[in-house]
């Protein structure tokens, strides 16, 4: 593995990244409101999925350019092209040991630029990645959409290991339906259920009621996991009991992205809303001015709201009606 070694500041960052086509724009620090146009992307962006660091940085996949875009707490946005042949990327996780990784498990390490690409995206040995979750190991677990899904284990020195093959096909597993439950396994969502893999590799499938749609699945605050499905959000518990919550979404919206904030509620965002769940209530909804597809959603410690839009190319600082 070969790795660039140095001292991080913007400058070194756009050394090590020249060859990938590294770009800074400097942005004002946007102002408190209710809803600020904070970043605007390349038209041909397309933000699909957000990912917030430990020190402040949100990485922003840019689905259509084949690039991730860093926010830096000042509001500078550096752009850093993915290497190699064409790709989309799509999942993305800010990892334990302050690293990010895209689809193609290509981390973007800040003091050294691009280190290592442990294995790409639609070639023999991955599939087409589905999901990115730090596993209780410190491994990198994601579910590859290949001729037989399977979740797979990778890691930097390690390499890729099939952990449990999974019924079904490709079509069957959605984008971004994976994370690390609070009994310390691997959970994810099928097209017809919530499926289960142990550090050990045993597989477990929980069934869900006709056209549920699930979609994307994350750890809640209450020791369960939450789930997007059709007009609605889940709930299953270690153990295996669903339950649903029904959310008045307005046809022809979806719920789009969810996650856990940190006033211990479940937040969650429809193509032109955002949407908050308390644990045991009912969900609220507010419009956010202009949106026309919001695709993802980060909660930042100070109880604000990152949201990204597919289709204006603006990302938003939201922050809710007390």
């Amino acid at each position: 593995m070969h790795i660039v070694t140095g001292r991080w500041c913007a400058a070194a960052l756009c050394v090590a990244l020249v060859t990938t086509g590294c770009q800074e724009t400097p942005h004002p620090t946007p102002p408190p409101s209710a809803t600020t146009g904070v970043i605007k992307l390349p038209g041909n962006a397309g933000p699909t999925n957000m990912a917030l660091a430990a020190d402040g940085a949100l990485w922003i996949v840019e689905h259509r350019m084949g690039a991730i875009a860093e926010v830096d707490p000042t509001g500078r946005v550096t752009q850093h092209r993915v290497p190699g042949r064409v790709v989309q990327p799509g999942s993305i996780l800010a990892a334990q040991d302050g690293r990010t990784a895209d689809w193609r498990l290509g981390w973007i390490d800040r003091p050294r630029g691009f280190a290592a690409l442990i294995g790409e995206g639609k070639s023999p040995r991955s599939g087409s990645i589905r999901g990115l979750t730090v596993g209780p190991d410190g491994a990198i677990w994601f579910i590859a959409a290949s001729t037989t899904p399977s979740v797979r284990r990778a890691h930097p020195t390690e390499g890729i290991r099939v952990m449990a093959s999974l019924p079904g096909t490709a079509n069957q597993v959605p984008q971004d339906g994976l994370t690390t439950g609070p009994d310390q396994a691997v959970w994810f969502t099928m097209s017809d259920g919530i499926g289960r893999v142990g550090h050990d590799g045993r597989y477990t499938r929980w069934p869900l009621p006709p056209k549920a749609n699930p979609r994307q699945i994350i750890a809640g605050p209450d020791d369960a996991l939450w789930f997007i499905e059709r007009r609605g959000i889940g709930r299953i518990t270690i153990s295996g009991v669903v339950s649903h919550t029904p959310v008045p979404v307005p046809d022809p919206e979806w719920i789009r992205a969810l996650t856990s904030g940190p006033d211990g509620a479940l937040w969650f965002i429809t193509d032109t809303q955002v949407g908050r769940l308390q644990l045991t209530g009912t969900p609220e909804l507010w419009p956010v001015a202009g949106a026309k597809r919001l695709s993802a959603i980060v909660t930042a410690p100070d109880g604000s709201l990152w949201l990204a839009d597919s289709r204006t190319n603006l990302v938003l600082r939201f922050r809710p009606p007390q």
